[in-house]
């Protein structure tokens, strides 16, 4: 195992120009898992992944945390700090979704509208916020405000498989909330009261 390892590795840089940015980061994330922090491929390997970073999922986000924090803890200095401010961004998402929950739910409690929390569906689907065990709110980190789909597979067949049981789903990215006129975010609670589906 070791000489594969090691073989492996010295084909780096001849592969590095033919690699996709997924499978470059799924490399580093393996070659930080096995110690191999310490590579000097591995930065290229990252400024290839990070060429798609406006397209990460949440998990290969998560995976590009662990590698930083493995090259923090285990190589001083070695850290990518040209990442940080873009890392952050996106760490920040579960922020995000906490404000727009918080947001959301005092204008239901003004409006003596029930709601709850965290209710999961046929014992699978976990739901950010369903409305009057009619509606839910599904909040999406991974697609761009301006999308009309989420990018997703997941979140797609989440939403799909909510309506095919009956739900009024409200499909919102997180990035575009941040951009949206009050206005607007009150028509999305709307909708989600029922006063206004469309």
């Amino acid at each position: 195992p070791v000489t594969l390892l090691e073989e492996l590795h010295s084909r780096l840089p001849v592969e590095l120009h033919e690699l996709h940015a997924d499978e470059a980061l799924t490399i580093a994330w393996a070659m930080v898992a096995m110690r191999f922090s310490k590579s000097g491929h591995l930065l290229p390997l990252l400024d290839l992944a990070l060429a798609a970073k406006d397209s990460f999922t949440v998990q290969e986000i998560h995976q590009l945390q662990q590698i930083i924090l493995s090259l923090e803890q285990e190589v001083s200095g070695s850290a990518p700090k040209r990442f940080d401010p873009w890392l952050m961004e996106e760490l920040s998402h579960g922020q995000v979704a906490e404000a727009i929950l918080e947001e959301v739910c005092t204008h239901l409690e003004e409006e003596g509208v029930p709601y709850s929390l965290n209710e999961t569906v046929e014992d699978f689907y976990h739901l950010d916020l369903a409305v009057q065990g009619e509606a839910v709110l599904v909040l999406d980190a991974t697609t761009l405000s301006t999308a009309e789909a989420p990018r997703s597979a997941w979140i797609t067949l989440k939403c799909r498989h909510l309506k095919h049981l009956g739900w009024h789903v409200e499909w919102l990215p997180l990035r575009r909330w941040e951009v949206m006129e009050k206005e607007e975010r009150a028509a999305l609670i709307e909708r989600l009261i029922g006063r206004d589906k469309k």
